[in-house]
């Protein structure tokens, strides 16, 4: 009975992810069209296709906030800190976060080369394209604070923290970082996000187990999200061959493991975990 609480509790975290989006969303694009539609009727609809394009991360940035915010209302309600109700776990010291950041960062490379070697669809890469836009508007700084910043402080206290903690006290550990990597994945929507967000679901948990602390993905997935913004540049001083190509690319996943392997050490992995002093319906 006690597990089948707990999974039922790490599908609601999912949900409660879930709705704060897409009501921010519905908010916001009924808001601009009773606007628009106010002070310009004529030119409504393009006037509301360039909010939802330079907008985009806006939106995306008030219901990271919303989400934090609900987070530490929870955690006010049950007589908590934040960081216990996600259970953060142990903390790391500076090699680690180095490393962590560093390791990111090559996952990037690995990701993004692998994403320019391999032969996939024309049509399914302009879907991705197209998507991906919508993540880089005119607006650097929202950009910057939405992908960058609370993407990964998001995502990881919902999908690493409290998603994955209320598995594990449900499941063995492997399956618990199996479940929450397939969630994570699909909750990206578009299919190639799916697909290497699902991969990067995985490691994350695995980090999140390896480690003990929440921290460590956290750190992780900061440095894969903030190297978007120059990754670009590594592949631009690589050789413009596929040689070259491929070499930065397996260099990524190389320097990746190496830099995971270092973070790993002093580090313990994560015990069974005890059920947190909490209510919970």
């Amino acid at each position: 009975m006690e597990r089948l609480r707990n999974f039922r509790r790490a599908i609601g975290y999912v949900l409660m992810f879930l709705a704060i989006q897409f009501a921010c969303t519905l908010a916001a694009g009924i808001g601009a069209q009773v606007y628009f539609q106010a002070v310009a009727p004529d030119g409504a609809a393009e006037l509301y296709e360039a909010f939802a394009s330079d907008y985009s991360t806006v939106i995306l940035l008030s219901s990271q906030v919303l989400t934090i915010l609900i987070i530490m209302a929870l955690a006010k309600l049950r007589g908590m800190t934040l960081w216990d109700l996600v259970q953060g776990g142990q903390n790391i010291g500076r090699r680690q976060v180095a490393c962590l950041l560093l390791a990111g960062a090559c996952g990037n490379i690995l990701v993004s080369g692998a994403m320019d070697l391999l032969p996939l669809p024309q049509q399914l890469m302009e879907s991705y394209n197209q998507a991906s836009q919508g993540l880089n508007t005119s607006l650097l700084w929202a950009d910057l604070l939405s992908v960058a910043v609370f993407a990964p402080l998001v995502e990881e206290m919902i999908f690493r923290g409290l998603v994955f903690s209320r598995l594990r006290k449900a499941l063995p550990g492997w399956l618990a970082v199996v479940l929450q990597g397939l969630v994570f994945g699909f909750v990206h929507g578009q299919l190639v996000w799916i697909v290497y967000a699902t991969l990067f679901g995985l490691l994350l948990g695995y980090v999140r187990l390896r480690t003990g602390s929440l921290k460590a993905s956290i750190l992780l997935h900061l440095g894969f999200n903030l190297s978007s913004f120059f990754i670009g540049i590594v592949f631009y001083l690589a050789p413009q061959n596929f040689l070259g190509q491929l070499s930065v690319t397996l260099l990524g996943g190389i320097m990746l493991a190496g830099f995971l392997s270092i973070a790993f050490q002093g580090l313990e992995q994560e015990p069974d975990e005890q059920d947190p002093p909490e209510w919970e319906n």
